[in-house]
């Protein structure tokens, strides 16, 4: 019957509707904000499965993630189209994007608008060395605050892991090596602070 396509259509929609709105759901769960708000998001992520290769409910999926990391909603709003290109750049899963953005820009202490140009970092540093996307969002992860209060920027950072990275230390262990090197700068050893001097480094 010409029927059975149509209701079967009408059904799979109806399913799509109530996952997405289960999604919102647990969006709001998380963020506990106002109707108001909660109807940007619900726009925004119905504009990014309509704009992106992401479905609406994906891009909600990624919005909890960011909620998860203490974004407010606003923050969202202006994180999370950065948040789908670093999936996309890293062939990431949502949720593994979304940590890893929350982690460089809170790390960083950076804002939620700069999410977009965490990705192209992020991207170019995993093209240019030994390392993927996900390897330098875990470096960051250890590597972030001692960089930021030594004001050294997302940028440098990202050159420093990427360095590790094809000395062979990746991931958590580039990252964990960063952080103890930037440390010894900071505090270093008596015969650290020897050889400064014989450099003229004081």
């Amino acid at each position: 019957s010409a029927t059975k396509p149509l209701a079967a259509g009408i059904m799979m929609g109806a399913n799509i509707a109530a996952e997405f709105e289960r999604q919102l759901s647990n969006v709001n769960s998380v963020l506990m904000t106002s109707p108001e708000n909660m109807e940007k998001l619900e726009k925004k992520a119905k504009e990014l499965g309509a704009s992106t290769k992401f479905t609406a409910k994906e891009a909600a999926e990624g919005m909890e993630q960011l909620a998860s990391a203490g974004f407010t909603t606003d923050q969202i709003l202006s994180g999370i189209e950065g948040t789908l290109a670093l999936a996309a750049a890293g062939a990431l899963d949502l949720g593994a994007a979304s940590e890893i953005t929350g982690n460089v820009i809170n790390g960083m202490g950076l804002e939620a608008k700069d999410a977009a140009h965490v990705a192209d970092v992020l991207a170019k540093v995993a093209a240019d060395s030994a390392t993927d996307v996900r390897a330098v969002g875990v470096a960051f992860k250890y590597s972030a605050a001692q960089a930021r209060s030594m004001g050294i920027s997302l940028e440098e950072n990202a050159f420093m892991l990427g360095a590790m990275a094809d000395a062979g230390m990746k991931g958590s262990s580039g990252g964990t090596a960063l952080q103890n090197m930037l440390s010894k700068i900071v505090k270093p050893s008596e015969a650290g602070k020897k050889l400064f001097k014989e450099m003229n480094l004081e």
